[in-house]
């Protein structure tokens, strides 16, 4: 960085449960600007709000010194879209805000939440390209999807109601600001958890029926014509990234990936080429899926290691070894230990979840006594 710039403009980047904030200081300081990935903006001029720009009720309200010069009903917008979109035969429409670990709870309880809305024709709103196949591991014929593409940012700040009626129709989107509900309770209750937060918003129990994936035909073969030519059996599946925890070092994963093959394992490791140093793709085997051919893949391997993220919620299907590591949330405010993040979001909270999934909270061991400890629960080959 040049001295002019690092006197003149300066940037700080930290996130929050539902947003990541980029704060700009320019001029000394004279200046900052605030803007957030919701849409959100602030500026100030030694420390006086000239301008500010904030989502609010689903509305989208600007602001000059205090004075409001427009309002923007986000959810009136967004709603046109969605039913311009949308065949008109179907009244209740499903919408899931959340990514792979909170979607994977609603799609096993797929058929129970729409039998609880007592819905005749529901259809269930596919917002990411790449969850196409994500989503057909668990709806069957019976129920319709339809993929429309919409930022989670728009859903999160228009569609911020469990339940919107909108010119004869429904949407079904739950649990809105989850982040910031489960901490609290966890403040008063620590028995909350994420699963049983979840089934109780929208009126389920741990009896109701799991549905389980189920992997195509072709999605099989794809996989197993993958592996003969890429991996060399038995193999273990590492998850470096998560999207909300705190990344372990490169040194660590590198670490870990040489124990494993001294003890006569192949190493997939999931990640695109963008995210994987060349360290890491040094040793280890890396082809693109999507999240049905990562549950297909999972299948077949001896064993599943990494950060508890979403997939690995997901991944708890497959029935495969698994050892998770939990650490520190992502979050500037407030702060979340790892052991808590681990009692609030353990996959032994989910229904079916067998015994040879092991849990580990980072601050009890170094990254040595980690790999240890894992390498021990998997046999030389």
């Amino acid at each position: 960085m040049s001295l002019c710039r690092m006197f003149f403009y300066k940037k700080i980047c930290r996130n929050n449960p539902w947003a990541q904030e980029d704060i700009f200081y320019i001029l000394f300081g004279i200046f900052r600007l605030k803007k957030t990935s919701l849409g959100g903006k602030d500026l100030r001029l030694l420390g006086i709000r000239i301008f500010v720009q904030k989502i609010q009720c689903h509305y989208k309200i600007t602001k000059f010194f205090g004075i409001t010069f427009y309002r923007q009903n986000l959810q009136k917008k967004l709603l046109k879209k969605i039913f311009k979109k949308l065949p008109k035969q179907f009244k209740d429409i499903y919408i899931i805000r959340h990514n792979i670990g909170e979607s994977y709870i609603y799609l096993t309880h797929l058929k129970a939440w729409i039998s609880a809305n007592k819905s005749k024709k529901p259809l269930l709103v596919i917002w990411q390209k790449k969850y196409k196949s994500f989503y057909k591991m668990f709806a069957d014929k019976q129920i319709a999807m339809k993929y429309i593409d919409i930022k989670q940012n728009d859903i999160q700040s228009a569609l911020d109601s469990e339940i919107i009626h909108y010119k004869g129709r429904t949407i079904f989107c739950p649990t809105p600001n989850i982040g910031n509900a489960i901490n609290s309770l966890f403040e008063k209750d620590e028995k909350t958890n994420f699963y049983s937060y979840i089934c109780k918003d929208f009126n389920l129990t741990k009896k109701a029926n799991i549905q389980k994936p189920k992997n195509s035909y072709k999605t099989d073969s794809l996989i197993n014509n993958k592996i003969k030519k890429h991996i060399k059996l038995p193999f273990v599946i590492i998850l470096p990234f998560a999207k909300s925890l705190s990344e372990l070092s490169e040194d660590f994963w590198t670490r870990l990936v040489s124990e494993f093959k001294k003890k006569g394992y192949d190493v997939f490791i999931n990640g695109n080429t963008t995210t994987l140093s060349e360290r890491l793709k040094e040793n280890t085997v890396n082809f693109k899926t999507d999240l049905s051919e990562i549950f297909a893949l999972a299948k077949k391997s001896s064993g599943i290691i990494g950060l508890a993220s979403g997939l690995s919620v997901f991944l708890t299907a497959s029935n495969r070894p698994m050892d998770l590591i939990y650490t520190q949330f992502k979050v500037f405010e407030p702060q979340i230990s790892s052991g808590q993040v681990m009692k609030l979001y353990s996959v032994h909270h989910l229904p079916n979840v067998k015994g040879n999934v092991r849990e580990y909270d980072i601050q009890k061991y170094s990254e040595s006594q980690l790999i240890n400890k894992i390498i021990k629960n998997y046999k030389k080959q």
